[in-house]
């Protein structure tokens, strides 16, 4: 994932045309994001019932739970072969569903 300074940089100099994961190899850190969609949280300030009006528009039928999101970040933590990934958790919006 590329945080904002990173952004910055690659802004500022379009000379480096490195993928972030080519920097990171030699301290083995793994480099991943997740891109969630619509996450029943509060944060969104929705009733229930606006996130039940949601569900119709997601391909699986229903909004994202805070567990979802969960579960993803905890695969992206374990897979040692796993690197440079923007996992959708999205319930198949992201595939055009």
């Amino acid at each position: 994932m590329i945080v904002p300074e990173q952004q910055l940089a690659i802004e500022q100099d379009h000379t480096n045309d490195k993928h972030p994961n080519q920097d990171s190899r030699d301290h083995r850190r793994l480099q991943n994001a997740v891109a969630p969609g619509i996450i029943k949280t509060p944060i969104h300030g929705r009733t229930d019932k606006q996130f039940e009006e949601l569900n119709g528009m997601q391909p699986l039928g229903h909004v994202g739970e805070v567990r979802d999101v969960v579960d993803a970040v905890l695969y992206l933590a374990d897979a040692e072969f796993v690197t440079g990934v923007v996992l959708p958790v999205d319930g198949g919006v992201h595939a055009g569903g």
